[in-house]
């Protein structure tokens, strides 16, 4: 693409998939370079993608696609100049620093991905939430000792994580170490690399743990949350229980002081949450990788103000508030061992509507408000289309220019536990194109 092709084009005839084609296939590129340590290819790589009109594109939309602000001219001018546009407070509300930000990170991430540890999944793209807990449900079985903790982020140290980058472009090194000066890590609204640049602050954790214990321990973390997870040797099987609990316990505390000691360079506060050698709470999850009794009680708040503030609602838009509510809790925990957990809630909820329809007619019998909200032998519309048959569905229906629009509410009970999520188990910089295609299809079918 040309300048005077700019000029005559507006942003919604630019051919943003050729845009993006053009991006991906340098980023593929770089991330080979970093996995095969071909540093000086990678470098060249990285300069050429930074200075291209199609990542600045890209950029510029990336930061503005949910207005209309996009900027031609702002394409033009982005560039990496060593400077920040405003005060601390106004860093992050400036369009300008946002779209190199969104450049930036394009540069840095693919040679970040081919580096980072296989444990790690906040904030990366292909991984989330439930990858982490898949790997902890994989590894339940064996931890006897777990410490959660989180991590404070005070002022990183920017010489230490400036070092760590080792960016070879002078300009791009000085625009970061602005953006580090402004707080764009702990600010109000972090920036679109603020992440990446805390993943890499983090990198090199779980290697840390594993070379105290000699292999015992194992760190899973997303973002700055993380488990730290003590499995005994086979030497200690014949130890009593109370003797392998107190060595567990000792290997987990001294894991904790090491990472103590690890992030002190980095400018980081280690905050130990919990140690302990019965159960544990991550991503609201609990250790046996099932919904806590905390995120079920959330749930349960929820959808009683929901009703409660619906008093003298038409049934539909009561029904039309607790779907996305219920649905996303649901989708959330899909793949955690959640069956039972599930049809309790269901029970649960369903108890709140009982009190909300009867407080709504004091004087109609059973069969009445039964016949009117929860139909019998009926087929309701569920997860994904399919369809299910229930005799206690909440149900409403009403006329709207000449056609009857109808109403029903979901239930947890109707995901089905089959929904097995596989552990990513690569990058999508790594140009395995038939993998993510079909892992994006699965999962949008409501299984990995």
């Amino acid at each position: 693409m040309s300048r005077m092709y700019l000029n005559v084009q507006g942003k919604t005839k630019i051919p943003w998939t050729s845009v993006e084609s053009f991006v991906f296939r340098f980023q593929t590129r770089i991330y080979k370079a970093s996995k095969d340590k071909n540093y000086g290819k990678m470098r060249a790589l990285q300069t050429r993608l930074a200075q291209s009109l199609h990542a600045r594109l890209l950029a510029v939309r990336r930061v503005t696609m949910d207005n209309s602000s996009f900027s031609m001219e702002l394409v033009r001018t982005l560039k990496f100049d060593a400077s920040i546009r405003g005060t601390k407070c106004s860093l992050d509300t400036k369009c300008r620093d946002r779209a190199k930000q969104a450049l930036a990170k394009m540069v840095l991430e693919p040679e970040w991905e081919a580096r980072f540890e296989p444990h790690s999944y906040g904030f990366r793209p292909g991984r989330e939430a439930e990858d982490a807990m898949e790997a902890l449900a994989s590894l339940a079985n064996a931890w006897q000792a777990v410490l959660l903790a989180d991590i404070k982020w005070h002022r990183i140290n920017t010489s230490c994580l400036l070092e760590k980058l080792d960016i070879s472009c002078p300009v791009m090194r000085n625009q970061i170490k602005a953006w580090l000066k402004a707080d764009i890590m702990t600010g109000f609204r972090p920036g679109p690399l603020a992440p990446l640049l805390a993943n890499i602050a983090l990198h090199g954790m779980e290697n840390a743990a594993q070379q105290l214990a000699e292999g015992r321990v194992i760190l899973v973390r997303y973002a700055d949350d993380f488990v730290v997870l003590h499995k005994a040797p086979r030497a200690d099987a014949k130890r009593n229980k109370k003797e392998q609990t107190r060595n567990a316990r000792r290997v987990v505390q001294g894991a904790a002081s090491r990472l103590s000691q690890w992030l002190q360079p980095m400018g980081l506060h280690f905050v130990p949450s919990t140690q302990r050698t019965t159960g544990f709470h991550f991503l609201a999850h609990d250790g046996r990788v099932a919904p806590s009794k905390k995120s079920q009680e959330t749930l349960l708040s929820q959808t009683r103000f929901v009703i409660q503030s619906h008093k003298g609602s038409a049934v539909h838009r009561l029904i039309s508030a607790l779907v996305p509510l219920i649905s996303g809790w649901g989708n959330y925990f899909k793949f955690s061992e959640c069956s039972a957990i599930f049809h309790r809630m269901d029970f649960r909820i369903f108890q709140q509507l009982r009190a909300w329809v009867f407080r709504r007619h004091p004087t109609w019998g059973r069969q009445r408000i039964k016949h009117k909200y929860f139909p019998e032998n009926q087929t309701w519309l569920g997860f994904h289309g399919k369809k299910y048959r229930d005799n206690w569905v909440l149900y409403d229906s009403y006329m709207s220019k000449d056609t009857r629009r109808q109403f029903n509410l979901i239930r947890l009970s109707w995901i089905k536990k089959s929904c097995k999520h596989e552990v990513v188990r690569s990058s999508p910089f790594d140009g395995d194109l038939i993998y993510w295609s079909l892992r994006l299809y699965h999962k949008n079918r409501g299984h990995v």
